[in-house]
């Protein structure tokens, strides 16, 4: 006899799960336009502009890009890819210090098109 693969604990399980990681990620800042995808942020201490005075680091970066950056804790992910589209960049940075914690590179043999208007990593 099959077991229903569907039943009401298994369920219940699932949803719980689900709403642990949505709980997790409103915490960070996971996605396009940050949680919820409202594009604001509940920190009442957000720079209100941007200044020589308000940047606390800057970094170089392998490749260009235009995804969003992914803020996951103290850590902000980024991508980037190469001009001819044969090697895409996944880099790792300590939010409070700018520092390369890691990076990461994947190549291709056979690129797709960007759009025009876009870079291989967006």
């Amino acid at each position: 006899m099959r077991s229903n693969c569907c039943s009401p604990t298994r369920l219940a399980l699932l949803v719980s799960v689900g709403l642990v990681l949505c709980s997790i990620a409103e915490e960070n800042w996971p996605q396009f336009r940050g949680p919820g995808g409202m594009g604001h942020s509940v920190a009442g201490d957000a720079p209100l502009k941007w200044s020589p005075e308000s940047v606390v680091w800057k970094v170089s970066l392998k490749g260009k890009g235009q995804s969003s950056p992914i803020n996951w804790g103290n850590r902000i992910f980024l991508t980037g890819g190469s001009d001819n589209g044969r090697e895409r960049y996944l880099s790792c940075l300590d939010s409070r210090s700018g520092k390369l914690l890691w990076s990461r590179t994947v190549g291709c043999d056979s690129p797709e098109r960007p759009h025009r208007m876009n870079s291989y990593a967006t």
